[in-house]
């Protein structure tokens, strides 16, 4: 390798370092706004307790799904700038790992949908009080995949959502 080919290898990789970082940070900075947005969006509508609650969960779901977007396009990014990588050429990969990943991520894919059908059916919200698997206290938290209950002696007891088959609302 000579000189040239070497200052040239480092002023390549020093540039794809700073488009990488630049992109990290547009990343966060477009996240951060969203994310305002959304909570004042919801923060706004009037309405009882258990609809302010409702809009929290919504608003909570609305932001891991902001986040895990965020997350694939930066990374798309980055592999883009690094290797070159086109669209076409992730989209085929992705189409063959995708099957392979699909049997793996079963669980994952019924916690997200479960998860997403109780919030959209209104059957829990947080600040309900519910009894889940045996499981009785307050929702502190839905999110996409598992829903997090506090007892009232304090316990956090978090139950993937895909597990929930019972729902004892008290709240309702």
């Amino acid at each position: 390798m000579t000189i040239e080919n070497l200052e040239l290898f480092i002023h390549t990789g020093l540039a794809n370092l700073g488009r990488a970082l630049a992109v990290i940070c547009i990343g966060l900075i477009v996240s951060r706004l969203i994310r305002a947005a959304i909570r004042k969006a919801f923060a706004e509508v009037p309405g009882s307790e258990r609809c302010s609650n409702r809009n929290a969960t919504i608003a909570r779901l609305l932001i891991d799904i902001l986040k895990y977007a965020t997350y694939f396009a930066v990374i798309f990014a980055i592999l883009q700038i690094f290797l070159g990588a086109t669209i076409q050429s992730f989209l085929a990969v992705a189409g063959v790992g995708g099957l392979a990943i699909g049997f793996g991520a079963q669980n994952f894919i019924r916690d997200v949908i479960t998860g997403f059908f109780l919030l959209m059916d209104g059957q829990l919200a947080v600040g309900d009080e519910v009894t889940i698997s045996g499981c009785t206290g307050i929702v502190e938290d839905m999110g996409l995949r598992a829903t997090r209950i506090r007892s009232e002696n304090g316990e956090l007891t978090i139950i993937p959502n895909g597990e929930i088959k019972i729902i004892v609302n008290r709240s309702k």
